[in-house]
């Protein structure tokens, strides 16, 4: 059985390195370096419910993904014969203005009627388990089973693994979907038709400029977010850190990646003074000693979003698999959603409810 995916960031690479697990014969389509757009721009946070702000399908998606997330990486390690720094400190949302603090308490109060783990902290609280952060802190929610990822070291894992694994790779710019009497049965790469039994979409914010894709002009477009590297003399936090509007990750070595812009600008991933200098001062009102760190380097990453905020996991008539849209969740849904492709690809019921990321969600979308 052959797969030909389109795109090799985080969604590509882990639903490659599935299908090659499961020893069918892939070859993964990337014009760039593989993992080097917006996944290498990521944060790396493994955060469903840092990041909800209500119950849903994408809550229910991230948390089965966060349980894959140990398995996932213990494997991969082993295929990819390289470490992969998986993080269990959890994470930590502060509210730095009574607003903020009002719904922190509603966000505990639902979070806690799903049975799900999570602390409501005030100032002392908060900062006896992270020091760092700014007395200003008026009450911090506690997510102790959310994770974090080294980004980098994870693509290069990916990339290592799949290769190991018999995936081949092209760099090459994927053009249009191929059709044939109402099948998709391969795609146009840069003038060449590649054909193959089964056809992935996984090209993150690119995903809009492939011809043939089943869906509206715009259903998927880019969002830039910049970010930040500083260090400091000594890790400043144990866990990841999210205020309104801006985070921060630790690293072992000291390093603190802080982010993140949300800016509709098309293909353009420039860093900006406006953008930085709003990363930078979030950052100094909830630590002050993030002020005082060595600056080391900006950079920005193009996310894939969609209308409505959530990704598109599905399968068309034609026989097309969508993976595309995960917007900031990149990271934090690759193993489940490398299951799911899996699960699609081999013709078997997928394993949890796709309905809520079909396709067929936007208006005028053929079924």
């Amino acid at each position: 059985m052959s797969v030909l995916i389109l795109g090799g960031g985080i969604i590509g690479l882990s639903i490659a390195y599935q299908l090659a697990r499961l020893g069918k014969s892939c070859t993964l389509i990337e014009a760039g370096i593989p993992g080097q757009e917006a996944s290498a721009a990521a944060g790396g946070m493994i955060g469903p419910q840092m990041e909800a702000h209500e119950p849903g399908p994408l809550l229910e998606l991230g948390l089965l993904s966060r349980k894959l997330w140990p398995t996932f990486v213990a494997q991969l390690e082993k295929d990819a014969q390289m470490p992969v720094e998986l993080r269990r400190f959890g994470a930590i949302r502060v509210a730095l203005e009574p607003s903020q603090a009002k719904e922190l308490e509603q966000t505990a109060q639902w979070q806690k009627a799903q049975g799900l783990r999570l602390e409501l902290l005030d100032t002392h609280e908060a900062r006896a388990l992270e020091p760092a952060l700014s007395p200003g802190v008026l009450k911090a929610l506690h997510f102790p089973e959310d994770l974090q990822v080294d980004s980098p070291a994870l693509l290069r894992a990916l990339l290592a693994a799949t290769l190991n694994l018999g995936v081949t790779i092209q760099r090459k710019k994927a053009q249009a979907i191929v059709e044939r009497q109402g099948r998709v049965i391969g795609a146009m790469v840069e003038g060449q038709q590649l054909e193959a039994e089964h056809v992935v979409v996984a090209m993150g914010a690119w995903s809009s400029l492939l011809q043939g894709l089943p869906l509206p002009a715009q259903s998927i477009y880019p969002y830039r977010g910049q970010m930040v590297e500083v260090e400091g003399p000594r890790p400043l936090f144990r866990h990841f850190i999210m205020a309104t509007g801006a985070y921060a990750i630790p690293r072992t070595d000291g390093r603190v990646t802080l982010g993140s812009t949300m800016e509709n600008v098309g293909f353009n991933k420039s860093n900006t003074p406006q953008g930085l200098g709003h990363i930078l001062s979030m950052a100094q009102n909830y630590c002050p000693q993030l002020g005082t760190a060595t600056f080391l380097r900006c950079f920005a990453g193009l996310r894939p979003a969609t209308t409505d905020t959530l990704p598109l996991l599905s399968k068309t008539p034609q026989g097309l698999v969508l993976a595309t849209g995960h917007f900031r969740n990149g990271i934090a849904l690759a193993p489940i959603t490398a299951q799911l492709v899996a699960e699609l690809v081999c013709g078997k019921t997928p394993s949890f409810d796709l309905r809520p990321f079909c396709h067929t969600r936007f208006a005028n979308t053929p079924t």
